[in-house]
């Protein structure tokens, strides 16, 4: 190879790499979220986008400020209006600032909820008090998942303790099913593996409140098609 030729390859090996680490500077830009302009920005461009930020959250403020004062609403609607207040205009101010604004409206609105249930557990009567006093935990949601490369069972739930007394010691019952219909495993209360305390979540679930927790429940059974989750009793933790 001549010196002509070993110039040329020479100078496009170098023009690949430095196409590959642009590439990439592009790439990590895009991943991490950071703005990229075609053209550089106005001088001015950083602080037109602070006042902005600084006109959106005094809209907010003061539109949440009108919401408190309506007479025509409930709480929980004065609450879900004030999401959607910060939802709609809020496209600008501080993410971090953006996030805590709604992360203490949705507690607000939890917190609102709650209330309403104890409540109503202390006004219900007749047939309806005792359908509480019976069954005070209602599964909002049951979804079994598997980890540990599908060989872990697990399972994502929300409880809702709709009485007005604390509850723990919750006891449960999965049952694991084949495509047709055949039980092929059991856990929690019925697992063939557990120790004096499996099936039992030894947490409390405060009066009104609905709690999201993961409890693992042994191996995947194989030939699982589906399952499910059943509370069989519970303790009131204020006796």
């Amino acid at each position: 190879m001549d010196l002509k030729t070993l110039n040329v390859v020479l100078m496009l090996t170098l023009g690949l790499i430095l196409s590959s680490i642009l590439g990439c500077a592009s790439s990590s830009n895009a991943f991490l979220g950071l703005k990229m302009f075609e053209v550089p920005p106005e001088p001015d461009y950083w602080e037109k986008q602070k006042e902005l930020a600084a006109q959106e959250k005094k809209t907010i403020q003061d539109q949440l400020a009108a919401v408190d004062k309506r007479t025509d609403l409930v709480e929980g609607e004065k609450v879900l209006l004030r999401k959607k207040i910060v939802q709609d205009i809020g496209k600008h101010i501080d993410a971090f600032e953006y996030h805590q604004i709604l992360a203490e409206i949705d507690y607000a609105y939890e917190d609102f909820q709650r209330k309403q249930r104890v409540k109503e557990a202390l006004n219900a009567t007749g047939e309806k008090a005792e359908q509480i006093r019976q069954q005070p935990i209602v599964v909002v949601k049951a979804e079994a998942r598997t980890r540990g490369g599908a060989t872990l069972r697990q399972w994502y739930l929300e409880l809702c303790n709709r009485s007005s007394r604390p509850i723990g010691n919750i006891r449960y019952r999965t049952r694991y099913y084949s495509q047709t219909h055949v039980l092929v495993g059991a856990g929690g209360i019925e697992s063939p593996f557990g120790g004096p305390f499996e099936g039992i979540i030894m947490k409390i679930i405060q009066p009104g409140e609905q709690r999201e927790m993961i409890i693992d429940d042994g191996f995947v059974y194989p030939q699982t098609a589906y399952a499910t989750f059943e509370v069989v009793s519970w303790e009131w933790m204020d006796e």
